[in-house]
């Protein structure tokens, strides 16, 4: 496999997650959050399977696409559960919860 074949591969899962964090928004406004957890972990699962089971470089870009399906799907919910804990913790423990969502925000970056 030459170099040009490995950075369609790797860019084939950010296009297609770039793509599909706009359906991402779209469907969380229509069908909730959860679902479209449970599905982009399915999309993950099989997308898992197909890179795991690939005998070809072409099932191996499907596999990283649908891989890249799940990502974009999740983009944009998984961001916002820091914030989520800060709520849910007591006003006693804030700063040590507030100073990991920083560190998780900068370990992102």
């Amino acid at each position: 496999m030459n170099t040009s074949w490995q950075e369609f591969i790797v860019a084939s899962t950010i296009g297609a997650a770039a793509v599909f964090a706009l359906v991402g928004g779209y469907l969380n406004d229509k069908i909730g959050r959860k679902p479209v957890i449970l599905l982009a972990s399915v999309i993950f699962t099989s997308g898992s399977l197909c890179m795991a089971f690939a005998d070809d470089k072409f099932m191996l870009v499907l596999g990283r696409m649908i891989v890249g399906t799940g990502i974009g799907e999740l983009c944009i919910k998984v961001i916002f559960y820091p914030k989520i804990f800060l709520r849910c913790s007591n006003y006693l423990s804030r700063g040590v919860v507030s100073q990991n969502i920083m560190f998780y925000k900068v370990h992102r970056s």
